[in-house]
């Protein structure tokens, strides 16, 4: 028997500005034998990214101070819509829930965690200015939404003017959680004799690179892995060789 459901409403946007906004995501940068079997086919073309502001849903904010005071201003010049807004409180009720899971775990980082809940609890307006307060620890979502638009601005210059960018990753096997410190020292010993290899060969290595780690719930394992993007495919090649 077929039922007619109405469809849900969407939840009506309040007239006033929402009080919890302000945005987020980055990754901390950061092999040899144990790479090559893995990454024969990890190497490949990538076309150029579109910076277009429209397509890109963070707030590329402009920070104007640091948070010495734990306030930052950033730019209020162009106009935000309700969908925008809509996101952003949308992180932080988000935010808010994984901050109180983490701070009830009553651990030495308690203290830190209630910060992440406070963080951009309130916004002071005035004029074209707007200020908060961000508690920048990287689990927060708003906070890592600031940085990820900085890193776009940063590198996006640069990425624009290489004529070729070729992405790479290099993997390792799983490993656990005990396992994980020796694994990440002993990813960043291979790549660093890779670099002065490539160094006293006469070539140097232009990219971005960024270290992954995700998890298998499944097998209770880590995944660490790094991510790069280069201005050449020889470079890629390169470090795929060695």
């Amino acid at each position: 028997m077929e039922t007619n459901k109405k469809p849900s409403k969407k939840p009506c946007a309040s007239s006033k500005p929402a009080p919890n906004v302000i945005p987020t995501k980055v990754v901390k940068t950061g092999f040899k034998d144990s790479l090559k079997s893995n990454n024969q086919e990890k190497c490949k073309s990538v076309p150029s990214p579109d910076c277009s502001p429209k397509k890109v849903s963070l707030d590329k904010l402009e920070i104007t101070s640091e948070l010495g005071s734990e306030v930052i201003v950033f730019d209020r010049s162009c106009e935000y819509n309700r969908e925008k807004l809509t996101k952003r409180a949308r992180a932080k009720f988000f935010n808010n829930n994984i901050a109180i899971a983490l701070a009830n775990l009553k651990t030495s980082l308690k203290d830190k965690y209630w910060d992440t809940f406070h963080c951009s609890h309130r916004i002071i307006v005035s004029g074209t200015e707007a200020k908060s307060k961000f508690c920048k620890n990287r689990w927060c979502l708003i906070c890592n939404r600031i940085r990820t638009a900085q890193l776009i601005q940063k590198y996006g210059l640069t990425l624009d003017s290489w004529k070729e960018k070729v992405f790479l990753t290099l993997t390792v096997k799983n490993c656990t959680a005990e396992k994980l410190k020796d694994t990440l020292d002993k990813m960043h010993k291979y790549f660093t004799e890779i670099k002065d290899s490539e160094r006293k060969a006469g070539r140097n290595l232009i990219g971005i690179r960024k270290l992954e780690i995700t998890y298998n719930r499944t097998e209770n394992t880590y995944h660490p892995h790094f991510h790069f993007v280069l201005e050449s495919g020889l470079s890629a090649e390169s470090i795929i060789e060695k």
